[in-house]
């Protein structure tokens, strides 16, 4: 583990900082032998045939400095996928959490004619994680029971490749993917097969091809399990991972160190009565917290603080029981968590925390739903942070039609916007990540089961219009 740590601690000061170094090593040796020069009354060293001595003691030791820090390496792997080389602004961008800087914000969106379209289809959902090189890979289910994925080869316009199966996935897998980037920016999926075993993907860090295990070796399975797992980053760098059992209990494994070289952890049982998928979520105060939707409409949280157990399941205080679909967690300007949560009514509830163990529910979200569009929120919502601090929610209608609202301001201190429309007709809601060009983008099943995606053109300062992604799924 502590060659791990240090690696990913050292290898981005080298990439930004290793001309200081040798410029100080060069200067040093100059010094020294300028000195060494006077001290034995050879100054002529400076001139003439002493250059070239000069440049002949100076040439042996740059080579052994080479060999000895390995500089060749670390220049090839600069801005490549190999390990150590993850550019902050490119960490995981999962649908919640992105780290704040400046940014566009949205304004004047135009809004297209609403569009009817089919119910949610189970298995609809996509998830998007971001490589070391700050590509985004987006993984999803085939008709054919593998998982696909499509690669994104340049920021906006049509810049994704068709979609492929990923190399030796399973054929019989019956969840949607949950795709995270490890500590050292490597691709891990994990998903669901048809026996209930929750299978792992993952990039080799040699090779960059894919690797696979048949069962996340977590140890024995406490029961099976059904639905969406869900995945995240741990604070320490970990892939965390849990899922829903058949009983309505949740279990959880981890990573033993970052990046997994030593496996996984046994399952924990977190128990509870949980109704739809488990949603992992690391805040800023460095937990990892499970946010769910109870059998009885509540929403609750497990945590489980650095170094300590878990604490158990309890009910956000003030939760109603009138709630539906799976939570969206984001984490606010100022640090504090936000949960989207959809109701029986099709509005948006919305909770954030207060303190170590208090919440505070706000009004619905947009002024109470998009009633003022003729339809309700179906399924779930997913949550984001701009680069400029303030947070958007995206959600499928019950028309079939794409929606969002936004904060005003960061933290919502002004309030939110009323709903609007967007391009495009996704199968079950979308998910958000934030591009290596420092904007949001949306990607998608249609209800005509091809990919699509939009995004937020900052220089027209509205929404492009949905693009159809190439390839069978």
């Amino acid at each position: 583990m502590l060659t791990n740590v240090a690696g990913n601690l050292v290898d981005p000061w080298w990439n930004r900082h290793s001309w200081l170094v040798w410029l100080l090593l060069g200067s040093l040796w100059l010094i020294a032998v300028v000195v060494a020069a006077v001290q034995v009354g050879q100054p002529q060293v400076l001139t003439g045939r002493g250059r070239l001595l000069l440049v002949a003691l100076i040439i042996p030791v740059a080579v052994l400095a080479l060999i000895v820090f390995n500089l060749p390496a670390k220049l090839i792997s600069n801005g490549s996928t190999t390990p150590g080389n993850v550019p902050p602004t490119c960490r995981p961008s999962v649908a919640s959490g992105y780290a704040p800087s400046q940014g566009p914000a949205p304004t004047g969106r135009p809004m297209p004619s609403p569009t009817q379209g089919a119910a949610s289809a189970p298995g609809a959902r996509m998830s998007v994680a971001v490589a070391a090189n700050c590509d985004a890979y987006a993984f999803t289910l085939s008709s054919a029971g593998t998982i696909v994925y499509a690669q994104q080869t340049s920021v906006f316009s049509s810049g994704w490749t068709a979609f492929t199966a990923v190399p030796g996935s399973p054929s019989d897998i019956d969840s949607a993917p949950a795709a995270v980037a490890d500590a050292d920016g490597h691709l891990e999926v994990l998903a669901r097969d048809s026996t209930g075993q929750v299978v792992d993907g993952w990039q080799d860090k040699t090779s960059g091809g894919w690797l696979w295990d048949n069962a996340v070796t977590g140890g024995p399975l406490p029961g099976t399990p059904v639905g969406d797992p869900g995945v995240t980053l741990a604070p320490g760098g970990e892939v965390a991972m849990v899922v829903r059992l058949s009983n309505g209990n949740v279990i959880a494994t981890e990573q033993q160190d970052p990046n997994g070289t030593k496996g996984w952890t046994n399952w924990t049982n977190l128990h509870g009565d949980i109704a739809g998928n488990p949603v992992p979520f690391t805040d800023s105060d460095g937990r990892l917290d499970v946010f769910a939707i109870t059998s009885s409409g509540t929403l609750a949280i497990d945590q489980l603080p650095g170094g300590g157990e878990w604490l158990g399941w309890s009910t956000v205080h003030g939760s109603s029981g009138q709630l539906v679909a799976d939570p969206a967690p984001v984490n606010n300007l100022n640090d504090s968590t936000e949960v989207f949560v959809t109701t029986s009514s099709g509005s948006a509830d919305h909770v954030w925390r207060t303190g170590a163990d208090t919440w505070s529910w706000g009004v619905p979200v947009g002024n109470g739903g998009p009633t003022t569009l003729g339809a309700t929120i179906s399924g779930s919502m997913t949550a984001i942070e701009w680069p400029d601090g303030h947070v958007e929610v995206f959600a499928r209608l019950s028309d079939g039609t794409l929606a969002h609202a936004w904060q005003l301001s960061p933290n919502g201190a002004a309030g939110w916007s009323a709903w609007g429309r967007l391009p495009g007709s996704p199968a079950a809601a979308p998910h958000a990540f934030t591009s290596a060009g420092n904007t949001v983008e949306l990607i998608y099943l249609s209800h005509s089961a091809q990919a699509a995606f939009n995004f937020w053109e900052s220089s027209s300062t509205q929404w492009s219009q949905d693009n159809l992604i190439g390839g069978g799924i």
